[in-house]
């Protein structure tokens, strides 16, 4: 089982066109089974656009709106979690 720790995070730059948004799922884990589980990728979308591939990044929005941000998880086992967030940004 995986289990989620996810971060998103907004700051709005020097123009108002421009938002930096820090995406950190570093503190997700593997749990149960024998205590050996790890996780082996990382895959952040936004609104089905591949935007990382690593734990912690930070990207920037350009715009305003409403964005999904889709994070999946795989375990060295190949099992695989999904979670997503809304972010609405004016």
């Amino acid at each position: 089982m995986i289990k989620w720790l996810l971060l998103i995070l907004l700051f709005v730059s020097c123009t108002s066109a421009k938002t930096l948004v820090i995406i950190d799922a570093r503190q997700s884990y593997v749990s149960g089974g024998d205590g050996h589980g790890y996780l082996t990728s990382w895959q952040w979308e936004k609104d089905g656009v591949i935007l990382s591939r690593k734990p912690y990044d930070t990207v920037i929005l350009e715009g305003s709106g409403t964005f999904t941000y889709t994070i999946t998880l795989t375990d060295n086992l190949g099992q695989t979690k999904s979670e997503s967030k809304i972010v609405t940004i004016k």
